[in-house]
């Protein structure tokens, strides 16, 4: 994308200087003495050039921060490819909250995000919060996923948050066998973001189109899924979004594989190609 917009932006800055360079070509062929341009002149409408490809790119460069790493490509519900801009935001992404610290309203440190539990339509249900500057117990705690959506300018979780409310708090289990009246589970049709994350998108056959990268979120719901595919060792990969309910999660022992229909694949495929 930034291939493309530089060179949009060198056109539009020639073009800002061809009036200058075609003037004076116009009174060269009007004249039969000494040429009209010079090497000054030339120079200038160079110069002229490069300062409007430099402001254009300063503009470019704003726009780009605007958005998600780049313009994102995505899947909509009609099964067709289309373009998409993903919120800049990083702190509205998986990987800009997990593993944020947490701090009271007295700016203590009180914890540190571990993991978010989505319900089957990605819903954030449950914050699972690691406690251990208080009571050094490192124990996991569930809390509403709203406690976390305060943030400050600099990406810091804010909560209404103590010692004793932590050490009050439901501790959290993965295994649903510990269920209890002081113990709260994931839900059996939950999904942990940690264990999402780095999941493979899969067609119908099986066969790996992607890796899932990130995850947006919108109001408590997880809205995208980031995916990243190509590149040797993770560099040079390109990314693409498809909505979150978008793939069928389906449990494959300790892994999640995310499975997109034969329609989003082939298009997927298709937009890979081109």
């Amino acid at each position: 994308m930034k291939t493309s917009i530089l060179t949009a932006v060198s056109v539009l800055a020639l073009m800002a200087a061809a009036p200058a360079l075609a003037d004076n070509t116009e009174r060269t062929m009007n004249q039969n003495d000494t040429p009209t341009i010079t090497e000054q002149d030339v120079e200038r409408n160079w110069d002229k050039a490069k300062d409007n490809v430099k402001e254009g790119w300063e503009n470019t460069k704003d726009a780009v921060k605007d958005t998600y790493n780049k313009a994102e490509n995505a899947i909509t519900g009609e099964n067709r490819m289309a373009m998409s801009e993903l919120p800049a935001n990083e702190l509205s992404t998986a990987k800009g909250i997990l593993g944020q610290p947490v701090y009271n309203t007295n700016g203590d440190r009180v914890a540190k995000v571990k993991d978010i539990i989505l319900d089957r339509n990605g819903n954030a249900r449950m914050v699972i919060l690691a406690d251990g500057d208080f009571t050094g117990l490192g124990k996991l705690a569930a809390f509403d996923y709203n406690v976390v959506t305060q943030r400050t300018a600099e990406g810091d979780v804010v909560a209404s948050l103590t010692e004793e409310t932590i050490n009050q708090a439901a501790e959290f289990s993965y295994d649903p066998e510990d269920s209890s009246r002081t113990v709260k589970v994931k839900p059996n049709d939950g999904y942990s973001v940690t264990e999402l994350l780095g999941s493979r998108v899969i067609n119908p056959e099986g066969e790996t189109l992607a890796t899932l990268d990130n995850i947006t979120f919108n109001n408590g719901r997880a809205e995208n899924m980031v995916v990243s595919y190509g590149g040797v060792l993770g560099l040079g990969a390109e990314k693409a979004a498809f909505d979150f309910t978008d793939a069928d999660k389906t449990r494959d022992g300790d892994s999640i594989k995310l499975q997109l229909s034969a329609d989003e694949a082939s298009d997927f495929e298709a937009y890979k190609r081109m």
